[in-house]
């Protein structure tokens, strides 16, 4: 299988991997939210108020359980049991739900989806860790394997070629 190169690919990553999901903005609302908790804990003890003390204990509660790393754990530990689905010869689309150039890839190979097996890097760990060792520590989105070969973050044209078998 040939590499598709050049600039304008070299762009594409670049422009992918600055955008790839988590990062600082998905802990930035837990700990604003934890901090926001706490103060209102803090004031409510202070002054008296059951009612300020316990709206804390219900913010911080709320993020720490709607934080990515407790809802991914969580969500891990149920499908754990579950059969992997068979990727012998076919395209494989590495994604995640909260990545804005993963929902474009999918977008763009709606018409083609049931002929590509998706895997969602938030339910399936090994995924997320065979990704991040191909991108030197990186998670970057959407990341393809097609005959053996990941490839980083490619244009839905050469997903399509892939799964058409057009890709050498």
């Amino acid at each position: 299988m040939s590499a598709v190169g050049g600039p304008k690919e070299d762009k594409r990553r670049a422009h992918y991997a600055r955008g790839r999901s988590g990062g600082m903005l998905s802990w930035l609302w837990v700990v604003l939210g934890v901090a926001c908790g706490v103060l209102l804990i803090i004031l409510g003890i202070r002054d008296h108020h059951l009612a300020d003390v316990l709206v804390g204990l219900g913010l911080v509660a709320v993020c720490v359980l709607l934080s990515r790393p407790v809802r991914q754990g969580i969500a891990r530990r149920l499908v754990a049991g579950r059969p992997k689905p068979d990727t012998d010869g076919k395209v494989v689309v590495y994604w995640r739900a909260d990545d804005l150039n993963s929902q474009r890839m999918r977008s763009a190979l709606r018409d083609i989806r049931d002929e590509i097996v998706w895997v969602n890097l938030f339910w399936d760990g090994e995924a997320e860790q065979l990704v991040r060792k191909h991108n030197r520590g990186d998670e970057v989105l959407p990341s393809v394997l097609v005959g053996g070969e990941l490839m980083t973050a490619p244009s839905p044209e050469v997903v399509r070629a892939a799964v058409a078998g057009e890709l050498e």
